[in-house]
C-alpha cells in the first residue's frame, strides 16, 4: 500500500518488480529535444572558435602576413608633407607681421 501523501509519477523508469520500462526511459518531449540541440550547438561553436584559434597559434606567420602587407601598401601610399607644422595660431601671427 502506497503513503497517501506520496505523488505519483507519471512515467516511472520501473515497473514493480524493478525492471527498467525502455518506453519510458527513452521518453522525449520538445524541451528535452530543445535542450539537447542547445548544448549540441554550444559545443560545435566551442569546438570550431577553439581550432580557429589553434591555427593562428600554430601558425601566426600566415595568419599575419596578409594583414601586415596591407599595412606596408597603406605606409608606402601616404606621402610625406613638407610643409608640416604644429602652429596653432594664425598665419599672420607666425609670419613675423604684427
Amino acid at each position: 500500500m502506497k503513503c497517501p501523501h506520496c505523488k505519483k509519477v507519471p512515467y516511472p523508469a520501473k515497473d514493480e518488480n524493478g525492471k527498467p520500462i525502455w518506453k519510458n526511459i527513452l521518453r522525449i518531449d520538445f524541451g528535452m529535444v530543445l535542450f539537447v540541440a542547445v548544448v549540441l550547438f554550444a559545443a560545435w561553436g566551442y569546438k570550431h572558435d577553439i581550432a580557429e584559434c589553434k591555427e593562428i597559434i600554430e601558425n601566426p606567420t600566415d595568419y599575419c602576413e596578409p594583414v601586415c602587407e596591407s599595412i606596408e601598401n597603406q605606409i608606402n601610399t601616404i606621402e610625406p608633407q613638407e610643409n608640416y607644422s604644429l602652429n596653432f595660431f594664425n598665419k599672420k601671427e607666425t609670419e613675423g607681421g604684427s
